[in-house]
């Protein structure tokens, strides 16, 4: 049978991978720890919630879509249309239309988000090239950029549109936005903290420039990626 819901297995990786807990799942979708438990409980988190989970958890809502319509075999005895998979109703969950957007955030250019006095204060209407829908909660101060150039390929390609968080506490591994020295726009690569050291690294291995970039007094962390959009 076609699974209607998202693997638990692989939000469960991510979550891993992210060094994150199911508390923080929750307090990220803006709902309680006993849903993301009772997710876990079924198997799989509703097809609805794909994108705040894809944006949570810094991936593809593509790919947990993809993962969800995997076909895989029924128990024997068991109902190829069995409810067992979905949220019951007591959840508050598994009628849900949609994911409910909790605001807009602003488009803006690479120079504009290298310009950390703007990024304080934050964007007016006129600054943003567009208005995008923020489907989690994120500060006055977010905003959202469309990834130039190839050095974080495969996860992120060219024209993909990222959703940065300047509040959100930069920890190894996560994705940055950063600005150089000297250097007239912003960059985004995942940043890598070793020894007390720190680095930029971009995330294609086929990448022609520096595989590590060191970063101490010369370099402003302006936000962390929380998730990106990628459009048709």
């Amino acid at each position: 049978m076609e699974n209607p819901n998202i693997p638990w297995s692989l939000i469960e990786d991510k979550l891993r991978l992210a060094g994150r807990k199911q508390a923080w799942l929750a307090d990220q979708l803006n709902i309680g720890t006993n849903v993301v438990t009772n997710w876990k409980k079924r198997g799989g988190a509703p097809k609805s919630r794909a994108f705040e989970i894809a944006t949570a958890l810094g991936c593809s809502s593509d790919e947990l879509l993809a993962a969800s319509s995997q076909r895989h075999p029924t128990k024997e005895g068991e109902s190829a249309f069995s409810a067992d998979p979905y949220n019951d109703l007591s959840a508050g969950d598994n009628f849900a239309l949609g994911p409910d957007v909790k605001g807009k955030i602003p488009l803006i250019s690479w120079v504009q988000a290298g310009n950390w006095s703007e990024v304080v204060k934050g964007f007016t209407e006129e600054d943003a090239e567009q208005w995008l829908p923020a489907l989690r909660p994120m500060s006055k101060r977010a905003f959202a950029l469309r990834v130039e150039g190839s050095s974080m390929e495969p996860r992120y390609q060219h024209g993909d549109v990222i959703y940065v968080e300047p509040e959100a506490h930069a920890e190894h591994g996560r994705r940055v936005v950063v600005q150089l020295e000297n250097e007239p726009e912003a960059t985004f690569k995942e940043l890598v903290i070793e020894n007390g050291h720190k680095f930029l690294r971009p995330l294609n291995p086929d990448w022609p420039g520096p595989k590590f970039i060191p970063i101490n007094g010369n370099a402003t962390i302006i936000g962390v990626v929380v998730g990106k959009w990628v459009p048709e």
